[in-house]
């Protein structure tokens, strides 16, 4: 965009090279008064038009959530598939900009979820398909430029390889030109850290075992952290730098690709306790076709709100001294009950910071301004979480093993 030379000082023009600076920053007042409202969450009618799943009696308050799974009632993907993307969607659009309160450094809400059931029963990709929908669309509800640059997120689908991964998290920044109340300008930084999103519906082929993907679990291990700074050697590229990592996975596969598909190295290096593991092995609605149900909420009608929690849901959460003292409690019990049966299952050694991300994730879906964890936000990721790991043993029980 052409810019008048006079309206800028010698510093700022002296700061900004020409291919560097692509616009002003422009507001949408109509998305910043319908964002100005607090959204209501979809009420469901008492009569219900499709089967009742198990998981429905464990839904947390309504909110995001509820209102994304509603949008599939007439999916045959499963309600468990549903509540997992939806929490994904969350932790995925938070970037950044929203963490737990932690020490030394802070805790961020990122999620790795992976969906395992047989082929075709269940319908893996169904609810991926929405949640992808909305990521992609959420950037034309943000309020302004600089916001909706910052939720315009990287998004891997498909099959590529450690250094693919490498690339897509290459740090980028963003010069704007701002006009100032007084009719000048000024020149603003937007910064956008090393962020993606993986979203695979075909888990086992990202994952493959192929010779060019070797280090592609130790890879996603490492970024699951989400360093302020990291540097990783690439081939034929020297040392690539990571700034302000932020990385979360939703992905799908059949029982017996992820036994196919998970190395050895999963386990020992501790990739499998950072995933959330989400099994279902037999449908729980059958439709000969999918179809929205009438007076439910569609994926368009859920654009707004998103992009409501992308706005609202920043800085430092907490947890309130209730759901402290619970957590706490809970905490020693299951610390004591992992030694007591021997430090046998790897995966369930990070549930502690997996109820924390999500109660945080509870806690921002719920259409209410503040930064308060509570008790009832706890409790339901508990719940949820416990429940989620029952069903997903049966999928990774023989996962990593020898053939003996």
């Amino acid at each position: 965009v052409p810019v008048d030379e006079g309206m800028i000082s010698p510093a700022m023009a002296l700061a900004a090279k020409p291919r560097e600076v692509t616009a002003f920053v422009e507001y949408n007042p109509e998305i910043e008064e319908a964002l100005s409202k607090v959204p209501e969450a979809f009420v469901e009618p008492a009569h219900k038009l499709y089967p009742t799943d198990p998981m429905d009696a464990m839904l947390p308050k309504p909110g995001f959530v509820t209102d994304f799974i509603n949008t599939g009632r007439g999916m045959e993907s499963p309600t468990l598939f549903f509540f997992w993307n939806a929490m994904w969607l969350l932790s995925t659009v938070l970037t950044r900009e929203a963490w737990v309160e932690w020490y030394p450094d802070k805790l961020w809400p990122n999620l790795y979820v992976i969906i395992v059931a047989p082929p075709s029963l269940c319908r893996k990709s169904s609810s991926m398909k929405i949640a992808s929908n909305l990521l992609r669309a959420l950037p034309k509800f943000m309020p302004n430029t600089v916001d909706s640059y910052k939720k315009d997120l990287r998004i891997v689908t498909g099959k590529t390889t450690p250094e693919g991964v490498l690339d897509t998290l290459a740090p980028d920044t963003k010069l704007l030109f701002d006009r100032t109340p007084e009719g000048g300008m000024d020149l603003i930084t937007v910064k956008k850290g090393s962020q993606a999103a993986l979203s695979l519906s075909e888990f086992a082929v990202f994952l493959g075992k192929q010779q060019y993907n070797g280090g592609m679990v130790t890879l996603l291990t490492d970024l699951f952290d989400c360093k302020d700074f990291d540097g990783e050697i690439t081939r034929g590229k020297g040392l690539k730098a990571l700034e302000d990592i932020y990385v979360t996975m939703f992905g799908a596969i059949t029982p017996d690709g992820l036994k196919m598909s998970i190395p050895e190295e999963a386990f020992g290096g501790g990739f499998m306790s950072r995933v959330v593991i989400a099994y279902q092995q037999i449908p729980t609605k059958t439709y000969h076709r999918p179809r929205q149900l009438p007076g439910y909420p569609a994926w368009e009608d859920l654009t707004l709100k998103l992009a409501w929690i992308a706005k609202n849901a920043v800085g430092e959460y907490k947890f309130t001294a209730e759901a402290d003292k619970f957590f706490e409690e809970w905490y020693r019990e299951w610390k004591a009950s992992l030694f007591s049966r021997g430090m046998d299952r790897q995966e369930d050694f990070r549930l502690d910071s997996l109820v924390i991300r999500c109660a945080m994730l509870l806690r921002v879906q719920e259409y209410r301004k503040g930064n308060d964890i509570t008790l009832d936000n706890v409790k339901d990721a508990l719940r949820i979480l416990q429940y989620t790991q029952s069903l997903s043993r049966y999928a990774t029980e023989d996962v990593g093993a020898t053939a003996y």
